[in-house]
């Protein structure tokens, strides 16, 4: 007998009967009443936290429309400052042409008064 319980020990199959011992006793209500509570405080707590994780999402989500939109904005305002500058290059080299045309107007007069 001694030979049995020792190959049991070592094959395993002591665990497998303790087990089967375990189930096979009366179930305990306190102990099942217990379980179910703690399952359901599972439950709740579950609950909880994905509706922590669903106002969390929203959050998100609000706050990357809100940066999205801001990103626009400031986009649109850089394309607005590109074109103002590109308009304001546009002026200055018609005025700096302007500005030679009238030199070089200014000085043939005043070859023109010399030769008078």
């Amino acid at each position: 007998m001694e030979e049995k319980g020792r190959r049991e020990k070592s094959t395993g199959t002591a665990k497998v009967k303790s087990y089967e011992v375990d189930r096979s006793e009366p179930p305990n209500e306190d102990r099942d009443s217990a379980i179910l509570h703690e399952l359901r405080g599972l439950r709740k707590e579950h609950a909880e936290a994905v509706g922590d994780n669903k106002r969390a999402l929203a959050r998100l989500d609000t706050s990357i429309k809100e940066l999205m939109d801001g990103t626009a904005s400031l986009e649109q305002k850089v394309t607005h400052m590109e074109e103002r500058v590109g308009n304001t290059e546009d002026k200055m080299t018609r005025m700096e042409r302007a500005a030679i045309f009238l030199l070089w107007e200014t000085t043939k007069l005043s070859e023109c008064n010399d030769l008078e």
